[in-house]
């Protein structure tokens, strides 16, 4: 699985010096299968994050390892004192 940019936007602001600050407020993604065929998007901003998987059958498993690939989540794991 692999992503392609389709949007960012940039919000441009000046700090207390006057200096000009570029701040990425959202992004946007296609989600593409091996094929290049696109299988779903995201939307991230600063207000939060929407995931869409298109098609009508889906298996579970193979979604959240690419879903866990695609936001490169490491699962924690508690190590446990004897």
């Amino acid at each position: 699985m692999t992503t392609k940019l389709v949007k960012e936007t940039i919000e441009r602001t000046l700090n207390e010096l006057q200096e000009e600050v570029e701040k990425t407020v959202s992004i946007e993604y296609n989600i593409l299968d091996e094929n290049e065929n696109q299988v779903g998007s995201a939307h991230i901003s600063q207000h939060g994050v929407n995931i869409s998987l298109y098609g009508s059958e889906f298996d579970i498993n193979d979604w959240v390892g690419r879903l866990n690939d695609f936001l490169n989540v490491e699962e924690e794991v508690e190590e446990v004192e004897v």
